[in-house]
């Protein structure tokens, strides 16, 4: 008799809630609310220690395609786009296996 094993979990991880304080490479940040979810991750309202407002980029997976992003985003700084939002600090936190885009 063949026997059915359940189909391995999907490789998602812990998204940050509100109140979560997340640390990047220059300031840390906190989660205050979600501004809209989309298929590879939520976006989020938070605050830095100087109570400057940002948006943060939390992607779902552990497959991160973050370095094409902070790549593709510093590029755009440098030629002065005009519809990109600036990268003010990313970190990926391996403890949880949390990406951030900042």
């Amino acid at each position: 008799m063949a026997s059915t094993l359940p189909a391995p979990p999907l490789e998602k991880d812990r998204m940050p809630v509100i109140g979560d304080i997340m640390k990047a490479q220059h300031h840390s940040y906190k989660i205050i609310a979600t501004i809209g979810e989309g298929g590879y991750g939520t976006v989020f309202e938070g605050s830095d220690s100087n109570d400057r407002r940002v948006a943060i980029k939390a992607e779902k997976y552990s497959k991160s395609m973050l370095h094409v992003e902070v790549c593709a985003m510093k590029a755009a700084a440098r030629v002065h786009a005009e519809h990109i939002c600036e990268l003010i600090d990313y970190a990926i936190i391996r403890s949880l296996t949390k990406k951030l885009n900042l």
